[in-house]
């Protein structure tokens, strides 16, 4: 349940400006938790609709939604499932919810699966909100400096193609890449053989973050058993124990 002190607290905080109207989709079994975001979000000039179940992940696709708030305690697919399936098929913005407090095991499960941030009780709705803006701002940064991309990368039989922002295994099939994945790969291709500070690369995929080590590791992790996750596949990401990590690959580029 929602922290007790956040209906009063909510509905005297002043709406925070924004220049950029948000499309927000919610998805928990907590009825309260539900109507509460739904109002605040709503008090802060957002369109928020919340839904008990995930819709299907097609309806995604529409662009109807900017931002996803999901809930780990889904029934009677759990959140991680529902996580799974739609990075599968969609790079939406996600941020795991928690019912308890943040426990560390969720936090990196879901860090690892591909969503964009965690929270836990006690849940400020205000804050859930700031951090939805910092990663749409963060994921628009990233569209606009692809956008203009031209060519990509061919590397151990994988393709990057920037065009399309599509990477595609070695038996042709297109892989499905989070926003933070993909400049994550996109970094490394461009320095191939090099050792990378965790520095260099948490500034190549969040930019507009303060994050630490432990999370870089986590998603250089996931990136890594997706490229290794093709049978007989080579790794490609070596660990630079008193640096960083090397992309240990030869690297063609695309054009």
């Amino acid at each position: 349940m929602l922290h007790t002190n956040i209906a009063s607290w909510a509905s005297s905080a002043p709406p925070i400006q924004a220049t950029q109207p948000l499309e927000i989709l919610i998805v928990t079994c907590d009825r309260e938790r539900r109507e509460r975001l739904v109002a605040h979000l709503g008090r802060q000039r957002c369109r928020a609709v919340a839904m008990s179940e995930m819709p299907p992940p097609a309806l995604l696709k529409t662009d109807r939604y900017n931002l996803l708030l999901l809930d780990v305690q889904l029934e009677p697919i759990d959140g991680f499932e529902v996580l799974r399936r739609i990075r599968a098929q969609s790079d939406i913005p996600i941020i795991m919810m928690s019912s308890g407090p943040r426990d560390d095991y969720d936090c990196v499960m879901s860090l690892e699966l591909g969503a964009d941030d965690f929270v836990g009780e006690p849940l400020n709705p205000r804050e859930l909100l700031a951090r939805g803006r910092a990663i749409l701002r963060r994921h628009g940064a990233a569209h606009d400096f692809s956008a203009d991309q031209r060519g990509g990368y061919r590397f151990d039989g994988w393709e990057l193609r920037r065009r399309t922002r599509t990477v595609i295994d070695p038996e042709g099939q297109p892989v499905a890449f989070s926003k933070n994945d993909y400049a994550l790969l996109l970094a490394f291709l461009g320095a191939p053989r090099r050792p990378l500070s965790r520095l260099q690369l948490m500034r190549a995929t969040r930019p507009h973050e303060d994050i630490f080590d432990r999370s870089i590791d986590v998603q250089v992790l996931r990136l890594r058993r997706k490229l290794e996750s093709v049978a007989g596949q080579s790794q490609l990401i070596r660990t630079d124990r008193n640096f960083g990590y090397i992309f240990d690959a030869a690297v063609e580029p695309l054009f």
